[in-house]
């Protein structure tokens, strides 16, 4: 055939695809069997009701809780009996669209148990009496359905009603809440049938029902009461009862509780479900409880909730104390179910410890995280409000502060000025009046002055007029003269002259010295005219200055009064602002005991660094760092208290003085002066990391290394400090934060040596600051006048949203403990990204490849023993892992998990599964013992540097074997010669091994095949040291082979002769480990390594007359089931149980053993045995098994013994048949699964409703 012809062939094979394909798919989808997938127990009950009613399903899966049927059958279902099966969600029921009859009575379903599927039936009868049913309105056919049954609905309705004080909400008075829908159909919407409980808290009034506001659908509570001026809340409960016992009623014996709870902003309500859940919580909050060590500090002085409910279940507990005082709960063996209520825990970090509980889900846990993170929003909100208030009051204060100082100033200058004034006003006082006598002096000299000039003018006058005379004598002698004849007449007239002229110039003088006496006068009172007017002018500007003066004066002392008022009124303003501070600081430690982390030293860049973050540091990023530092050092001072600033000048050697020339007083001359430097630190700080540029990384890593250590030692002093002020006491409480951080820091792998220094040299460090430090750790603490606890304010209210989403956080859960519950899936359990330690033995798991592991990057110990989980690769990313317990599952093969990426790795526990080869293991660990200096794998695990364990693998071989001899070699799992190459000296063979050797190198076993027929032979892994057992101590191989006779074959003269096959042949096709892998249940106990039950036990054959029961089964007190007797309860006598069975026939239990069969006679009735019933004639009649509920290895028990058995079933590593399966089939559904675990869980719990 050509090339051509094959290329023609392929494109109509293609083309005639096209065309039957679909016709194919339809048919496929037209014939297909439909897949329902349900909710919770519903599976299990429509499952039952499918099976007893022969309707056929074509699979079933328990896990999945999925069926698959086909739309025939699911057509030809028209009612469901499921009452009493624990249903709380009805989704997939919608796919029976043609029942009629539905009894869902005695179930668990609430308003949320997804009642609408219903409308799609075609509903005529309709039970759900015995449920919780608050609302049925989503039923929206109800109306059409002929038979109602709502009778005797049990529920509680709780409403936490949240008071805000700080709010104007009408709700600070009253709340309203719709009434349960279903009250409607009972008419039980009148005051009088709604009867009312109220539970006060203390002497305050409880809530309580507003009856004139009822109007039927709502109900309206009273919370508080509120005038202008004062406001009362009502904290406490108010209980609304119904109870309906009139049996014509819709609701009859129906038993309805509605709770109103009223709460403060600051606390929590916290609702339980589980009555042993709450009880357990409520025991470690309790005052004086010595179950939780963590909380005896706080319970040691009271209770850690505010009110206790018991009877519906609710703590009210303080959101500061569920933050700061709850780090841990442990409710271990305490018969818990329902988790809800744990969830609000939200403090809790340290431990969760639920060990032994009967938990299936861990919803509630996973759902802590989100309540912790809004919380913690909450929180961080609560604490801004607090910082703002903090800041408010310090910005107040401090401009109170600035306000009083600048008036003080002024004052200052004001005082100086005033004294100036009054010096000034003084001097012209005096000035004045000077002037005034003297004026008042010349006032008083003036008239005399001016008489004096009167008559100096009269005089000269006078002496004029006398001049005047003596001139006209002369005139007249002159005259005289002239007319003299004689020289005598002559003489004498000139002798006259003469003597006239020396009168006249007598008199000359005289009326000269008259002239300057009225000059002199004239000038006296000229001059005193013109000094009284100079005075009195002096006077009228002086007093102008004077009055000026003395108004700036009164101006300056109203000045200086207004401002002694004002620094009166900021001195005030300042103290009520201190008061408010005091308050705001005592409610922010209230709110978050950790605050004191506000007032780091250090940078949130700096602190938050890890330990293996700092290492990891590049210059640049350590740079920024140191920048970013030595800003904050630089803007910090005026917020640091005195010791504080004391230490940082000490540790940096801060000059605090610099020395200044001055200039002397003489030209050209100065002097050195010694003066203070104004803000040393900023000073300093300022331009220190631009003068150390040059720093390389180590440099600028040893900076940033001291700042922490010293940031560290001022938190420890504001911790004391703070802690010392709200706890009233004089006790340090240095030691106390050293060892929380300790503890702290050791839990999460991080460096202790700043810690540790710091502890080692306290009392050095309390010397360090006595002087500065005013309480060296000790002494009492007030806020009043304490100069540190207003530093600390400062610095909280400079306090950043950065800073405040760094330090204001709620630790996430650290450690979780489920062991010993019912949980068959932890998804979601990666929510929890910070559990260091998880802890998930012996629980129902399976699959775990569901859950993202790459988030658990915390994780250091993990627990997953005592499982049914074959597949762990996904566990290879958790890369901090310490410790790895996978023991007691059902890994099996080849182990081929890497541990190369989990360096921290120090313990691994593989023990109990069916491993069969550990060479991938021995290439790992050789590679790591090399690393680590060792020559070989035995030295590194001998020094202790890694505990590995793979002790006891259940293995198991099925051979087939030709007799070739009476011994045979075959080859042995690989881990038996790599158990002996890996760790030779702890390991070795076949001292406990049954009809098997083992060679010395592990490689081969010699079987016995000296017998034709099937055999079974164990060898196994022994310890050469008990105490110091080998990696693979216990591991054994059951190996089950058939022995063949060897085969003749006829030679050419028909003799027959021997192939000569000699006796070391090995069956190349024999595999070694035949464990099924795809077992998906639960795990077999350490203790069992084969199957310890007889299954060979036959029925009736205790006496070989009795061949057909010809007794009644229905005249038997017990049920029979073929040839059994079942239903039978643990415990039961021997002649307890042979009264019940019949009082007709003679009762003889027997069991049947190696040698015969034994009459049990004063024990318990076990599984397994026999009773053989005889008649009057003392002949036996008949013969039946016992069955009895749960007890699986047939000691008449139900115990921890039974719940292995069924675990090491259902993982396929045992077996049970007969009555033994039977008996573990406890809820009689025909298969043996977890549901059957729980059942006889809960029997030995004794829980009530599940004794067998």
């Amino acid at each position: 055939m050509n090339k051509k012809m094959l290329i023609s062939i392929a494109l109509i094979f293609v083309m005639l695809l096209n065309y039957v394909v679909p016709f194919s798919l339809a048919y496929d989808e037209a014939t297909s069997d439909i897949e329902i997938t349900f909710n919770g127990n519903l599976y299990a009950a429509i499952k039952k009701n499918l099976v007893d009613a022969g309707i056929d399903a074509s699979e079933y899966n328990d896990a999945q809780r999925t069926m698959k049927i086909s739309q025939s059958a699911i057509d030809s279902v028209t009612s469901f009996n499921l009452s009493n099966s624990g249903i709380s969600d009805l989704t997939g029921l919608d796919t029976f669209k043609n029942v009629t009859s539905l009894d869902l009575s005695a179930n668990e379903l609430d308003s949320n148990s997804n009642l609408e599927v219903l409308n799609s039936l075609n509903l005529k009868f309709l039970d759900l009496s015995s449920n919780k049913l608050s609302d049925v309105s989503m039923i929206t056919n109800i109306s059409t359905i002929q038979t109602l049954n709502l009778h005797n609905q049990k529920f509680n309705i709780i409403q936490i009603v949240e008071i805000d004080e700080e709010t104007e909400s009408d709700q600070l008075v009253e709340a309203t809440y719709d009434l349960p829908q279903i009250l409607s159909y009972g008419g039980l919407l009148k005051p009088e049938w709604l009867p009312e409980t109220k539970y006060q808290n203390g002497s305050n009034p409880a809530p309580y029902v507003n009856w004139k506001k009822f109007d039927g659908k709502k109900i309206t509570i009273t919370t508080g009461s509120k005038s202008e001026s004062n406001y009362t809340p009502y904290y406490g409960m108010t209980k609304v009862g119904v109870e309906v016992t009139d049996s014509t009623n819709t609701l009859y014996n129906s038993k309805i509780n509605l709770y109103y709870i009223t709460v403060s902003s600051d606390e929590r309500g916290i609702i339980f479900k589980d009555e042993n859940l709450y009880k357990a919580v409520k025991e470690q909050l309790t005052k004086a409880q010595t179950v939780n060590t963590d909380l005896s500090k706080y319970t040691d002085k009271g209770n850690l909730y505010e009110r206790a409910y018991d009877e519906p279940l609710v703590l009210v507990v303080s959101i500061n104390d569920l933050i700061n005082k709850i780090p841990s709960l442990k409710l271990v063996d305490r018969k818990i179910k329902d988790l809800t209520g744990l969830e609000m825990f939200v403090g809790l970090e340290k431990e969760l410890n639920l060990e032994g509980n009967y938990i299936e889900d861990i919803e509630k846990i996973i759902e802590l995280k989100r309540k912790k993170l809004e919380e913690q929003e909450k929180l961080r909100a609560k604490v801004q409000k607090q910082i703002a208030y903090i800041k408010e009051s310090v910005d107040a204060i401090e401009e109170a502060k600035k306000n009083v100082e600048s008036e003080t100033k002024k004052v200052t200058t004001l005082v100086t000025e005033e004294q100036t004034l009054k010096t000034e006003i003084s001097k012209l006082e005096d000035e004045i009046n000077t002037l005034n006598t003297e004026t008042t002096t010349l006032n008083n000299n003036l008239p005399t002055y001016k008489t004096t000039l009167e008559n100096a003018k009269d005089n000269l006058a006078q002496k004029q007029n006398e001049l005047t005379l003596l001139n006209n004598e002369l005139v007249t002698l002159n005259n005289n003269l002239s007319k003299a004849s004689t020289t005598d007449e002559k003489d004498k007239i000139k002798a006259q002259i003469e003597a006239k002229k020396a009168e006249k110039e007598a008199k000359q003088i005289e009326v000269d010295q008259a002239k300057d006496a009225v000059t002199t006068a004239e000038k006296q009172v000229t001059d005193t005219e013109a000094k009284i007017k100079s005075n009195t002018e002096a006077v009228t500007s002086k007093t102008k200055d004077l009055n000026s003066k003395k108004t700036d004066l009164s101006k300056k002392s109203n000045s200086i009064s207004e401002s002694y008022q004002v620094i009166a009124n900021n001195n005030n303003t300042a103290d009520l602002h201190r008061e408010y501070l005091k308050a705001k600081l005592a409610r922010l430690y209230e709110i978050y005991k950790k605050s004191y982390k506000l007032a780091r030293l250090a940078t949130v860049q700096l602190s938050t660094l890890t330990d293996e973050e700092f290492e990891n540091l590049t210059y640049e990023n350590a740079k920024s760092i140191f920048e970013a530092q030595t800003s904050r050092l630089a803007d910090i001072e005026n917020n640091l208290a005195a010791y504080e600033s004391s230490y940082v000048i000490k540790e940096f050697n801060i000059p605090t003085v610099s020395n200044v020339t001055v200039n002397g007083d003489t030209e050209g001359t100065s002097s050195t002066k010694t003066v203070a430097i104004e803000n040393p630190i900023a000073t300093y700080f300022k331009e220190y990391a631009k003068n150390h540029e040059d720093w390389k990384l180590s440099d600028i890593k040893g900076f940033l290394l001291k700042v922490r250590y010293m940031s560290t030692v001022l938190e420890m002093m504001n911790y004391c400090t703070i802690e010392r002020l709200y706890n009233g006491t004089t006790t340090c409480y240095a030691e106390e934060y050293l060892n929380s951080e300790i503890a702290t820091k050791t839990w999460n792998g991080e460096s202790t040596s700043d810690l540790t220094k710091i502890k080692s040299n306290l009392n050095t460090i309390k010397s360090t600051f006595a002087d500065t430090y005013k309480h060296q750790c000790t002494g009492a603490v007030s806020y009043d006048g304490n100069n540190d606890i207003y530093a600390l304010a400062k610095k909280y209210s400079t306090a950043t949203s950065e800073e405040i989403n760094a330090y204001v956080t709620i630790p996430m859960l650290k450690v979780l403990n489920v062991r010993r519950n019912l949980i068959e899936s932890i998804n979601g359990i990666e929510e929890l990204d910070e559990l260091q330690e998880l802890y998930t033995g012996n629980n129902e798991l399976v699959n775990i490849e569901s859950v993202d592991w790459t988030k658990m990057v915390n994780l250091k110990k993990l627990d997953l023993s005592y499982n049914s989980i074959s597949e762990i690769k996904c566990l290879e990313v958790l890369a901090k892992l310490e410790e790895l317990d996978l023991s007691k599952n059902l890994i099996a093969g080849a182990f081929n998990f890497t541990i190369s990426g989990m360096p921290k790795l120090k313990k691994l526990n593989m023990s109990y599964n069916a491993i069969d080869d550990i060479e991938y293991l021995r290439t790992q660990l050789t590679f790591v013992a090399r690393g680590e200096g060792f020559d070989d794998i035995a030295s590194y695990l001998n020094a202790g540097k890694f505990d590995v364990r793979f002790y006891g693998q259940i293995l198991s071989m099925n051979l087939d074997l030709v007799q070739m001899g009476r011994a045979t070699y075959v080859d042995l799992p690989m881990i038996f010669r790599q158990a002996e190459e890996l760790d030779n000296v702890r390991t070795s063979f076949g001292i406990n091994s049954i009809f098997g050797n083992v060679t010395n190198d592990g490689k081969q076993a010699l079987l016995d095949t000296s017998k034709i027929g099937e055999q079974t032979a164990q060898v196994s892994i022994v310890d050469t040291n008990a105490l110091n057992p080998g990696i693979c101590s216990g591991t054994f191989c059951t190996i089950k082979y058939t022995v063949t006779e060897k085969p003749v074959i006829p030679d050419d003269n028909n003799n027959t002769v021997d192939n000569n096959v000699t006796n070391n042949t090995i069956d190349n096709d024999i595999t070694n480990n035949t464990v099924n892998n795809d077992t998906t249940n639960n795990t077999v106990n350490n203790d069992i390594t084969n199957n310890t039950v007889d299954n060979n036990v036959t029925n009736n054959t205790v006496d070989n007359n009795v061949t057909n029961n010809t007794v009644d089964p229905s005249t038997l007190g017990y049920t029979v089931k073929g040839e059994s007797v079942i239903g039978v309860s643990p415990k039961t006598t021997v002649k307890n149980f042979s009264t019940k069975l019949t009082e007709d026939f003679k009762v003889v239990v027997v069991v049947e053993n190696d040698d015969g069969t034994t009459t049990v006679v004063d024990n318990y009735v076990g599984t397994g045995m026999i009773a053989v019933l005889y008649n009057s004639e003392d002949k036996p009649v008949a013969a039946y098994e016992i069955v009895v509920k749960g007890d699986v290895n047939g000691d008449g028990l139900a115990n921890a013994l039974d719940s292995n058995l069924i675990k090491a079933y259902r993982a396929e590593i045992t077996d049970l048949t007969g009555p033994y399966k039977e008996a573990a089939d406890i809820n009689q559904d025909g298969k043996v699964d977890a549901i059957d675990s729980r059942l006889l869980l809960y029997h030995r719990a004794e829980i009530n409703g599940y004794i067998l």
